[in-house]
């Protein structure tokens, strides 16, 4: 999910929180340089939770995340 905010570096794993509702919806991975009237701004990726809970590997035993989370 690309997000429309400025992320400087070491953001990452911060929580997405949906303003209107005080949720969590995902968690910043990453960013991504967009260049404007030749400048350079950082903007945030992210992932929504949902992607997260159902993302498989080896360190989940090929189980989704979701199984290892306690609510």
């Amino acid at each position: 999910m690309h997000l429309d905010m400025l992320s400087p570096r070491g953001l990452s794993g911060a929580p997405v929180i949906r303003e209107d509702l005080s949720e969590v919806v995902g968690v910043v991975v990453g960013d991504r340089i967009i260049e404007l009237a030749g400048e350079s701004f950082r903007f945030g990726e992210a992932l929504l939770l949902d992607a997260l809970r159902s993302a498989r590997s080896a360190a989940t035993g090929r189980r989704p995340l979701a199984e290892h989370l306690t609510r």
